[in-house]
């Protein structure tokens, strides 16, 4: 809680909330405060939608990439990490 998320990668099992977190999302990507990418172990429409519009209106990413929950721990683990996204997949690499 109360931390800055901005430019970090956030490796959650799932993101909570309602539908609104699509828009919030793509406006935190838009004024770029938002994480540079999202690491979960099950598929997320809101976060999807979110990225997905931020994608088509204003031309930034914010990669969405789904991992298996013994690799999710993996990641939580690690002090550092990067991602390498392509038009199609994405890899999250200890950095």
């Amino acid at each position: 809680r109360g931390a800055c998320l901005t430019g970090r990668i956030v490796a959650v099992s799932a993101a909570r909330g309602s539908s609104s977190g699509s828009s919030v999302l793509a406006e935190a990507i838009r004024a770029g405060t938002a994480p540079a990418t999202f690491v979960v172990s099950s598929r997320d429409a809101i976060l999807t939608v979110g990225a997905m519009v931020a994608l088509e209106l204003y031309g930034r990413a914010c990669p969405i990439v789904v991992v298996s929950e013994s690799d999710l721990a993996m990641v939580r683990g690690w002090p550092a990490a990067r991602i390498e996204a392509g038009p199609e997949q994405a890899r999250v690499i200890k950095a």
